[in-house]
């Protein structure tokens, strides 16, 4: 899966069956940031929303398909592009 930020359109997101998140900035060869959200399973989605209300906060949303998960990660200031969000999870039923 891969995703633009509508916000910050040098930011790409892909995810993988590899277990792997990685957010790509154009015209760099390698990823700025992996994230392996969903313990190794596959992550078969990952998307860039905001709010209205604050659309200087961009946030990542993943979805991994064999444990049923979705996460949250949220902008990380100067500490590095993203953090986990209070480590927020959420298993859909």
């Amino acid at each position: 899966d891969l995703s633009m930020c509508q916000w910050m359109t040098t930011r790409l997101v892909s995810s993988s069956v590899d277990g792997t998140v990685k957010i790509w900035q154009d015209h760099k060869v390698q990823p700025v940031a992996v994230l392996r959200p969903h313990d190794g399973h596959p992550v078969n989605s990952a998307t860039f929303v905001t709010s209205p209300e604050r659309p200087d906060h961009i946030i990542l949303i993943t979805g991994g398909p064999l444990n049923r998960e979705m996460k949250i990660w949220v902008s990380a200031g100067g500490k590095g592009w993203l953090l986990p969000a209070d480590a927020e999870s959420w298993k859909c039923t």
